[in-house]
């Protein structure tokens, strides 16, 4: 209930539209951790494995990038439970994974075609960075431009990009772009990489502009 009614929360919350129910999983599985590491009673331990596994699952459901939020909380989970406690906490944590096999499952055999994989959904921050560092006015070299060719032109991403939004530029990427990026991801980490030594200024503005809006 406080951390419900902390003000930086709810200022948090409006900005994250259908991430909403992911966010309330994150809080759930970190308050299941800070309650293990406080608790000495056996129950009440058994409890926030429990909790630690319910809210862990729906993390990884909500959203597929989820898996990558997942793996801090686990390894921290591993280092709070005791000796004796491990058969626990590797139930605790059989459970998200099998719940991920049973969702890629069922999804295969609906015929559901995904639009961007875990590796295209984690782009947001640095395709942003790419983009206003082209904006900036970034020279590209030969390399770089091949590596930008199959996302698409230097005019194009500055015409698309927002400042404060990632949406313009990510329906970008999932729209056309999705297979050239899961099949060499990386040329885009040598071209995000280049290009921020370049233009770090660039880099950090992206991201300050992205992220006020949530502030």
């Amino acid at each position: 209930a406080m951390a419900a009614l902390l003000p930086l929360h709810a200022m948090y919350a409006v900005t994250l539209w259908k991430n909403i129910p992911f966010a309330c999983a994150t809080v759930g599985c970190t308050f299941a951790l800070w309650d293990l590491g406080r608790t000495e009673e056996q129950h009440d331990r058994r409890s926030c494995f429990v909790r630690f596994a319910i809210f862990s699952t729906l993390l990884v459901l909500f959203q597929r990038n989820g898996l990558a939020a997942f793996v801090v909380p686990a390894l921290a989970l591993l280092a709070a439970a005791a000796r004796s406690e491990r058969r626990w906490a590797w139930g605790s944590l059989l459970v998200p994974l099998l719940a991920v096999m049973a969702q890629d499952i069922m999804v295969a055999r609906q015929g559901v075609v995904r639009v961007a994989d875990l590796a295209v959904r984690g782009l947001s921050i640095p395709v942003q960075q790419v983009a206003r560092a082209l904006a900036d006015g970034a020279v590209l070299s030969g390399e770089q431009e091949s590596d930008l060719a199959s996302i698409g032109s230097v005019e194009e991403i500055v015409r698309t990009y927002d400042r404060h939004c990632v949406d313009p530029l990510k329906r970008i990427v999932n729209g056309r772009r999705v297979e050239f990026i899961s099949a060499a991801p990386w040329r885009y980490a040598r071209l995000w990489w280049s290009l921020g030594l370049q233009r770090p200024a660039s880099y950090l503005a992206a991201y300050r502009d992205q992220r006020s809006e949530e502030h």
